[in-house]
């Protein structure tokens, strides 16, 4: 911790914070009634994609004071890759609230062009699916941090979404159309899906 993180740490103890052990020792050092420095613990990460930009960032939290944001900055080459982000909406027809034990899978199609013969070119479609498990709600494994609700597909530069279909935990199904002529706009994102 740095000298002005152990000052805040200072007035948090003007404020009844003594029976706080992490902050109490804080502020004896930064008063220097002690030369032990406090120990700084790492207690949960929470990877959620803070600016909706499809790279997953990072959320820490330590023992005392600390939230640091590490916002993944991607290479030009990865910035022209789209993305597609849902976030599924449970209820009674999806078996649970969260959506929980559901399997989404996203039907596209691969985009490109193929030399043809006599120097014409031909448009080339190959299927290309992908699919997601929900496997919980909100927590990570370290039981402080929490998990990104979105579930995002990568689609690179050249796979276009043709349709989503999830899978719930009951049984029941929800397919959503996308259409052929699908417009990437992350300003739209998460689409929802409920059951």
């Amino acid at each position: 911790p740095t000298e002005s993180d152990l000052g805040h740490l200072c007035n948090c103890l003007s404020h009844q914070c003594e029976n706080w052990a992490h902050a109490k020792e804080g502020c004896e050092y930064y008063k220097g009634m002690t030369t032990k420095k406090p120990k700084l613990s790492l207690m949960a990460v929470s990877p959620v994609d803070l600016n909706n930009d499809g790279f997953v960032d990072l959320v820490t939290t330590y023992n005392f004071g600390y939230t640091r944001f590490f916002h993944n900055v991607p290479r030009m080459a990865a910035r022209r890759n789209r993305y597609i982000t849902f976030r599924l909406v449970g209820g009674p027809k999806a078996g649970n609230e969260y959506g929980i034990g559901a399997t989404v899978i996203l039907y596209g199609e691969r985009r490109y062009l193929q030399d043809g013969n006599g120097g014409t070119d031909h448009h080339h479609r190959q299927p290309h699916h992908q699919f997601r498990e929900k496997s919980s709600h909100q927590h990570a494994t370290d039981g402080l941090g929490s998990v990104d609700e979105r579930i995002t597909f990568g689609l690179g530069v050249d796979i276009y979404p043709l349709n989503v279909t999830v899978r719930w935990s009951n049984g029941h199904k929800t397919v959503i159309g996308l259409g052929s002529n699908w417009d990437f706009d992350p300003e739209s994102y998460p689409i929802l899906v409920g059951a």
